[in-house]
């Protein structure tokens, strides 16, 4: 039932529906977000990210020949969008200590076996496969 409405909601923004367009954004908008942000780590690169492809969602609509298929379209958009955003920021991530939510503790060897660990779980994770990554930062950190 659900798929069957969903279809009728693109068939219907392909037709120039922009009320069925925007029911399609709140229902795969959260998701999408959620997606970006575990790729690109900040909420800002992940909304401009989204925004991105839904606007290119939005321009390509007409070209999408299986109205059931619009969740992997969509999915595929959003994947292309985060890749062009990860070429344009090939920066290394540099962690602000200031901004890290340290353990408050007054014992400096526990302070620094705690940042020993997190630097350590950083780099593991680092050296995972791609999508390993993503399914524990999705499992830990999500």
């Amino acid at each position: 039932m659900l798929e069957e409405r969903e279809r009728d909601l693109v068939i219907r923004a392909q037709l120039g529906d922009i009320g069925s367009f925007g029911e399609l954004v709140s229902q795969y908008n959260q998701e999408l977000l959620s997606f970006a942000f575990v790729k690109l780590g900040t909420l800002e690169k992940a909304e401009d990210t989204v925004q991105t492809a839904w606007l290119h969602s939005f321009r390509s609509l007409a070209k999408l020949r299986d109205p059931t298929k619009f969740g992997h379209w969509l999915r595929g958009i959003v994947r292309n969008c985060i890749v062009d955003n990860l070429r344009k920021d090939r920066t290394a991530q540099v962690i602000d200590p200031e901004e890290m939510d340290f353990i408050a503790d007054t014992s400096p060897v526990r302070s620094d076996v705690e940042e020993a660990k997190r630097y350590a779980v950083r780099a593991v994770l680092s050296e995972l496969p791609e999508d390993l990554r993503d399914i524990v930062r999705w499992r830990y950190y999500s």
